[in-house]
């Protein structure tokens, strides 16, 4: 998938200056597969192959490369993803590779990942747990 390639060569060469078009320079490498849009809930499980962007209200469990959370979007999930981007409310567990919180963004729960990133102003409540390399097993036999 060329957007996972993208989002790795990105979050290696990561600095202040390039993240703000974080967003629409990864859209453009890696569509939307599933859309959750505003004022819509869903309860349930997804699992795809592809980008997962929610703007509406998600419970459930979440398997897929990577998922945004937008601005006004709640997720109260379970989350096993390599990219997690959250501008909204996220309550629960999170597995990633690479998390990045945004200023608007709200997280309460568990989160594990090898990448933090977290801009001045977001909000963090709960367990962060960062471990370098602690998916090169999985990369290898993915």
């Amino acid at each position: 998938m060329r957007g996972l390639e993208f989002l790795d060569k990105w979050s290696k060469s990561l600095s202040l200056k390039s993240r703000h078009d974080f967003l629409s320079r990864f859209l453009r490498e890696c569509p939307v597969e599933v859309f959750l849009p505003p004022l819509v809930t869903l309860e349930g499980n997804i699992e795809t192959p592809g980008l997962v962007r929610v703007e509406g209200t998600l419970k459930g469990k979440v398997k897929c490369p990577v998922i945004i959370i937008a601005e006004h979007a709640r997720a109260t999930v379970e989350v096993e993803a390599q990219c997690v981007y959250v501008e909204g409310f996220l309550r629960g567990i999170v597995n990633s590779s690479f998390f990045y919180l945004s200023s608007s963004g709200k997280v309460e729960g568990e989160i594990k990942t090898e990448i933090l990133f977290v801009d001045q102003g977001a909000w963090m409540k709960g367990k962060l747990l960062i471990e370098k390399g602690r998916n090169d097993g999985d990369r290898k036999s993915g």
